[in-house]
């Protein structure tokens, strides 16, 4: 189950702290999520004040806590990174060789080269090996179509809050 909060805001990290420690605190999460910009920073400072764990979003976060703050970044299970410096570069190689598609829309999301769920020396250590293990298949199933990943883009607003009541505790 998944407990949702939005913040309205993506530069407000005390705010998104206030609102992870509430979820770890009195509804029980074990894992926040840092989907909120700059703000999601605040998801991680809640983690670690909390003794619980975080999945950070667009950059392997635990790598820029590494050396400055190593409690935090043994906090941060993962991150889904989007590799933006790639599909930039690729999107400009298509253009110069003339295949990119004007007035279409790529998505890009788990199981191809430019969405990835990071393995960093945290992943390694903290998450067991039956969960490494199953995180892999559903990669692969990902990457193969096997599983239909959905995103709210491709959904109406009756279809997102649905989706999101679906999941709640």
């Amino acid at each position: 189950k998944v407990a949702v909060a939005y913040i309205g805001d993506w530069s407000d990290s005390m705010k998104c702290k206030e609102l992870a420690l509430a979820q770890f605190n009195l509804q029980g999460a074990d894992v926040g999520f840092a989907a909120a910009g700059g703000a999601g920073l605040g998801v991680l400072d809640a983690a670690k004040e909390a003794g619980r764990y975080a999945i950070g979003m667009n950059t392997d976060q635990s790598l820029i806590f590494k050396d400055s703050d190593p409690e935090k970044a043994e906090a941060i299970l993962s991150s889904c990174v989007s590799d933006m410096g790639a599909m930039l570069f690729d999107t400009i190689v298509k253009h110069i060789d003339g295949t990119l598609a004007y007035g279409s829309c790529d998505v890009f999301t788990l199981g191809n080269t430019y969405s990835y769920l990071s393995k960093s020396e945290y992943y390694q250590k903290n998450v067991s090996q039956d969960i490494q293990q199953y995180m892999l298949e559903l990669e692969e199933k990902a990457a193969s179509g096997e599983i239909k990943l959905v995103s709210a883009y491709d959904m109406s607003t009756e279809e997102v809050k649905a989706f999101i009541e679906a999941a709640k505790p």
